[in-house]
């Protein structure tokens, strides 16, 4: 059997035990152009020694049967006793037999069954915490899908489709709260409006009923003061109004004669809802301040 690597092949690429395949490419490519001895010709024996290393670091990790072999191997000789003897040799093993059968180790050892029988042999059938047979399923990503021994930094699908569809859910949810938010503010905004509208309706409502209530009791006055002075003519009414507190504005083509004070001032008059009288803005304002005085 051949003799364990007598360097770290994760620490000469400088990457991490669970490094995926395209940390290791590049990984290696950046350290061969540092350590290339066409790069370091002063110091070209200890360059190349180093790009051997890296380039076997990187043949073996880049190959993911030849790097679980090596992960298997390198986690079995931290427990190996002072005598140096692997787990993998059997008792009939001899380290000094150059005609060993198994010296072809990268052939004909087979990572995934040497290993379960090792973790069986470190800590009984029932093996270490989190393991079964089909695999290491308490240790998270480190092991999956029954391979002893082969590190993985990928998630579990089923356990990555379940973060997406959550992911979803709460966009999703994000979405209907804006929504929601969008359309109670506008609910809020068509109310205000409404009220609004309604209030200055009432308000226009109240105004012209104050407004006909005058006019009515104007009216009354009016036809009280004519049946006592039996005024019977348009003139003798006109003459005996008491007029009202709102004219109506008439627009003529042409100047109007006002019929309080005989002039021509404009084309625009103002009527008398009571009597009819048409007159001049000179006159609409003296009979307003006639109206005002005690």
């Amino acid at each position: 059997m051949p003799p364990p690597p007598d360097f770290d092949y994760y620490k000469e690429l400088q990457l991490g035990r669970i490094a995926p395949a395209e940390d290791i490419k590049n990984s290696y490519r950046r350290l061969a152009l540092i350590h290339h001895p066409d790069k370091n010709p002063e110091n070209r024996v200890a360059a190349t020694a180093a790009f051997q290393k890296i380039q076997t670091a990187y043949e073996t990790l880049s190959d993911p049967r030849a790097r679980a072999i090596y992960d298997a191997r390198s986690s079995c000789s931290t427990t190996l006793p002072s005598s140096g003897r692997s787990p993998f040799d059997s008792e009939d093993d001899n380290d000094d037999d150059d005609n060993d059968v198994d010296d072809d180790f990268d052939d004909d050892f087979d990572a995934e069954k040497t290993f379960a029988d090792f973790i069986h042999g470190q800590f009984g059938r029932g093996g270490p915490p989190g393991y079964s047979s089909q695999g290491y399923s308490g240790f998270g990503p480190f092991f999956h899908d029954g391979n002893f021994g082969f590190y993985s930094h990928r998630m579990d699908p089923e356990e990555m489709r379940k973060r997406e569809e959550e992911r979803e859910k709460a966009k999703e949810a994000s979405r209907q709260r804006m929504a929601n938010e969008i359309r109670q503010r506008m609910e809020r905004e068509e109310a205000l409006a409404k009220a609004r509208k309604e209030a200055k309706m009432a308000e226009e409502k109240q105004r012209m009923a104050e407004k006909e209530g005058r006019e009515m009791a104007e009216r009354a006055k009016n036809e009280k003061i004519w049946v006592a002075e039996q005024a019977i003519t348009q003139e003798e009414k006109q003459r005996l109004c008491l007029h009202s507190e709102v004219w109506s504005k008439e627009k003529f083509p042409k100047k109007v004669k006002c019929e309080a004070c005989g002039q021509k001032r404009g084309i625009v008059g103002y009527r008398c809802p009571h009597c009819a009288l048409l007159t001049c803005q000179v006159c609409l304002n003296k009979f307003n301040e006639a109206r005002k005085a005690p």
